[in-house]
């Protein structure tokens, strides 16, 4: 433990890499010497306050991240980067990071991509635009996502914006501006709203 109870300023000078394993020893040392562990821990700390120190201690690699990212939540190769790139992690690392993953097959866009579509089509409660729109914003290329859109797509978006209409507007209160209104903010065509209010109003 004496590279642990050397004087701070030692620590200081390589803080931007702490020698491998120093924290699992410090901690181990502090379990074993709680009043010394705690006086070193409580000295580190107040050198490179409580912030630099946490962020030291609790750094792991990109790759080991990038493994705990995923799995909390499915991501995709262009989310996934952004999320290690915005956590400190170099180009470098988080790029070989995540070549590895995708190697070794724990990230694969066009399944992931195709998997959540699938998911949305069938809960029913998006028009197909929105539906595009949310996975381009989780890191989705849009022209595979547009090869994914089935051929009854029309059909599922009328299902569903009078799903919408009739959860939203009571057949005693129904206002057909609004009603195109609040369609229309959802992604669905001109030609979709115009056919599910007609149905609604009668003609």
């Amino acid at each position: 433990i004496s590279k642990i109870s050397a004087p701070t300023k030692n620590f200081l000078a390589i803080k931007t890499s702490p020698p491998k394993n120093f924290f699992t020893r410090l901690d181990s040392f502090a379990a074993a010497n709680f009043l010394q562990g705690r006086r070193i821990i409580a000295a580190l700390t107040e050198s490179l306050g409580k912030e630099a120190f946490d962020m030291f201690k609790q750094k792991k690699s990109a790759l080991q991240k990038a493994t705990d990212l995923l799995a909390r939540q499915e991501q995709s190769t262009k989310t996934l980067r952004l999320k290690l790139l915005a956590r400190g992690y170099d180009g470098a690392e988080t790029d070989d990071a995540i070549a590895k993953l995708v190697r070794y097959g724990y990230i694969d866009d066009a399944e992931t991509c195709r998997r959540q579509f699938e998911n949305f089509y069938a809960d029913a409660a998006l028009s197909v635009r929105q539906i595009v729109v949310k996975l381009m914003q989780r890191g989705f290329e849009k022209n595979f996502i547009d090869g994914l859109i089935p051929d009854d797509a029309d059909e599922h978006d009328k299902l569903v914006a009078e799903k919408l209409l009739a959860k939203k507007f009571p057949a005693a209160k129904f206002d057909r501006a609004k009603a195109w209104q609040f369609l229309s903010t959802r992604g669905f065509s001109g030609e979709i709203i115009s056919a599910v209010v007609a149905k609604f109003t009668g003609g």
